[in-house]
């Protein structure tokens, strides 16, 4: 169908089609297909008066041609898009492309509602901390932190905390690329569960060195003490928390430390 456009300056002369369809999934769409012919003059209308059956589309800008699709909009219970696009989001079975379409924000505002429901009510999925996450994934971290709140609890009563070394202490360095002087177990787990991380004095580690690699040992009545897969029992000098969106870990700084038998 011939349609008039326009330029910055000549209204111009298409050929403009459009084409109904359903794609593969069930969602109605159109194809619109603008062809440009040519300039056919500046003034409106003497180009009206060219092509008097013609309408005026004054989107159909410059002189380049094009091709767009147009979508039906889909109501808000069904997908968007995707595997399932147009098919129910509550029916769905398929609850890990569910959390797939939720997590990487798929679905929005209703939509998202109706899927975050449909995967509580599954059994499968639950919220731990304010996020959305498997279920046994977040019985782990709940067991984790109750173990947590035994290793404080035990801190706070006898200033000591009995812990299972996984590595060997490592120097670590501040934002400044400096040498803090304190070395820290950055990875421990504690005997019943639970993230540890232990802060070292410096003038309770001592340097080694093994060909170009370097590593420091604990000192105890001044000799170095190989610590890794043994347990610790450490005396305490202080202790902090730290809150993450899916846990905490806790922080201690070493007082003094025995490898327990």
């Amino acid at each position: 169908m011939y349609t008039i456009g326009f330029t910055s300056k000549f209204f111009t002369l298409w050929d403009v089609t459009v084409e109904h369809f359903t794609n593969a999934y069930g969602r109605k769409g159109e194809r619109v297909t603008a062809t440009y012919i040519k300039n056919v003059s500046m003034d409106e209308q003497a180009a009206r008066a060219k092509y008097p059956d013609a309408p005026v589309d004054m989107s159909l800008r410059g002189h380049s041609s094009f091709t767009r699709t147009n979508w039906e909009p889909l109501p808000s219970d069904v997908f968007p898009c995707g595997q399932y696009m147009g098919k129910p989001i509550a029916e769905c079975r398929d609850f890990g492309y569910l959390y797939w379409a939720v997590d990487r924000n798929m679905l929005c505002g209703e939509s998202r509602e109706i899927a975050v429901d449909a995967l509580l009510k599954s059994g499968e999925y639950v919220y731990y901390a304010g996020i959305l996450m498997k279920a046994e994934i977040a019985d782990q971290y709940e067991q984790a932190d109750a173990a947590l709140d035994e290793l404080i609890a035990g801190i706070d009563e006898t200033g000591v905390v009995e812990v299972e070394s996984v590595s060997n202490v490592r120097a670590i360095q501040d934002e400044y690329d400096e040498q803090t002087f304190m070395y820290s177990l950055k990875y421990w787990s504690a005997t019943k569960g639970g993230v540890v991380n232990v802060e070292w004095p410096e003038q309770m580690v001592q340097r080694f060195a093994y060909y170009d690699m370097e590593y420091w040992l604990p000192l105890k009545a001044g000799k170095a003490k190989r610590i890794k897969g043994k347990n610790l029992k450490i005396v305490v000098d202080s202790y902090t928390v730290e809150q993450f969106s899916t846990g905490r870990q806790l922080n201690i700084v070493v007082k003094d430390f025995s490898i327990v038998k």
